[in-house]
């Protein structure tokens, strides 16, 4: 009778964190890939604005919670880039549209302890300063995401950590220090015609030339910013898939190439000697 009493707490056990582990969705898996970001157990994604943004002046566009949109998927697709070495929040990760342009998720507002989230056309290459496009999504296991700001001049500096929370159909992306939304992260492969970037080649300078190849009909115009986000140089390509760059005003350090266009929008780092 022990015997069976005991079995049957185990079975219970195993069923228990099955379902537990089923209803936690996919978590973060710590690559850097495409992503829509789902709201665990509900219909919502966080999800950009569609409306393209103004060519001069600032701007900014918030994100929202809502339902899987089928007609306009890139709205609700975002690449995870990790921080290279030597920039702020070096280790965690940058969250990026997957629209040309659109730039780096970000916090949006600095006086308010629950700030709304969204994009302003930021990149890898020209980071806030104060780290609030840093993002942590490995918390709870991978699904929960965690602001990694380092802004001491913020109205939430010195209390908890800001984190995504309070999730509902049509409200604004926040911030709070409270329980966090959990999340599913669900991998999306993207048009190889549009977003395929693996055969692009860079290497890093030779004799100070920096050589790019393999660039595809998409690609527009490549820039090289300092890891302080000063554009160092920037080149059309009008239609070549090669290209190389003459470095030799650049001093020795850590620089970023990025690559925009038509639907593509991505960066690698180089090393200069």
């Amino acid at each position: 009778m022990k015997k069976i009493t005991l079995k049957f707490i185990a079975a219970l056990f195993f069923c228990a964190f099955a379902l537990q582990v089923q209803a936690q969705g996919n978590a973060f898996d710590h690559m850097e890939a495409t992503y829509m970001i789902k709201v665990d157990g509900e219909d919502l994604y966080l999800t950009l604005p569609d409306q393209t943004p103004p060519i001069f002046g600032t701007w900014e566009q918030k994100l929202t919670y809502q339902p899987l949109n089928t007609a306009k998927p890139e709205l609700q697709q975002f690449k995870t880039v990790k921080v290279p070495d030597g920039a702020i929040g070096s280790g965690f990760y940058y969250i990026e549209s997957v629209i040309a342009g659109r730039g780096l998720v970000e916090i949006l507002q600095s006086d308010v302890d629950s700030p709304v989230i969204g994009v302003k056309g930021n990149t890898a290459a020209a980071p806030s300063p104060d780290g609030l496009d840093v993002w942590n999504p490995t918390r709870n296991s991978g699904t929960q995401i965690f602001s990694e700001n380092t802004c001491a001049t913020c109205s939430w500096a010195g209390k908890a950590k800001r984190r995504i929370q309070t999730a509902g159909d049509g409200l604004e992306v926040k911030l709070n220090g409270g329980a966090g939304v959990t999340f599913s992260w669900e991998a999306t492969t993207l048009s190889n015609s549009k977003f395929d970037t693996s055969s692009v080649f860079v290497s890093n300078p030779v004799k100070e030339v920096l050589s790019i190849g393999g660039l595809t009909s998409n690609f527009e115009q490549v820039s090289v910013y300092s890891l302080l986000g000063k554009e160092v140089i920037t080149r059309k390509l009008n239609g070549n898939t090669s290209m190389e760059l003459d470095v030799n005003a650049l001093v020795a350090g850590i620089y970023i190439v990025e690559f925009q266009g038509k639907g593509v929008g991505f960066s690698k780092k180089i090393v200069k000697q």
